[in-house]
């Protein structure tokens, strides 16, 4: 039955490696114009960044309703006392709210996507790292092997800060 075993993983291995180096897929190169372009794709393709625009338009249609925008303005009201011919400049933040608002949650939102694609690019280029060390050390395929490979990516993502606990991989 072992014997049975070890040839079924040897074909299931050929297999998988001849479909791989079968397929002669090509990555595509020079994609975008620089890293800023990547940056902004990386940023609109990402769940995070059309919550936030739904946010900041939720927040600014609130603020024109609540504000008046479609009827009397709460300034025009009887409870801010005798009115004069005289009007105050409402200012800048009153005038340019929206812009305001829609700058400031946009300037909030890029910054804490470039912020997870820093951390995401570190720990790639660590796990690359890491992936070639386990390519050096050539485990075999039991799991005793594995086990080791395993508890030195714990130790070694939990000294270098990139995991909270020494359990990534349990």
């Amino acid at each position: 039955m072992e014997g049975r075993k070890s040839e079924d993983e040897k074909n299931e291995a050929a297999l998988a490696c001849d479909v791989f180096e079968s397929s002669n897929a090509k990555l595509p190169k020079n994609v975008f114009r620089s890293s800023f372009t990547w940056y902004c794709y990386e940023v609109i393709n990402r769940s995070a960044f059309h919550i936030w625009l739904l946010l900041c338009l939720t927040l600014i249609v609130g603020w024109k309703v609540f504000s008046g925008i479609g009827g009397r303005r709460p300034s025009d009201s009887n409870m801010d006392g005798p009115q004069t011919k005289h009007k105050r400049n409402p200012g800048f933040l009153r005038r340019h709210s929206t812009i305001v608002i829609l700058v400031i949650s946009l300037a909030v939102s890029f910054s804490w996507e470039a912020f997870k694609m820093y951390r995401e690019r570190t720990f790639g280029k660590q796990i690359t790292q890491f992936a070639k060390e386990i390519i050096k050390s050539a485990p075999s395929t039991d799991m005793e092997s594995w086990d080791r490979v395993a508890a030195d990516f714990n130790s070694y993502m939990y000294e270098n800060k990139l995991w909270n606990t020494e359990y990534f991989f349990c």
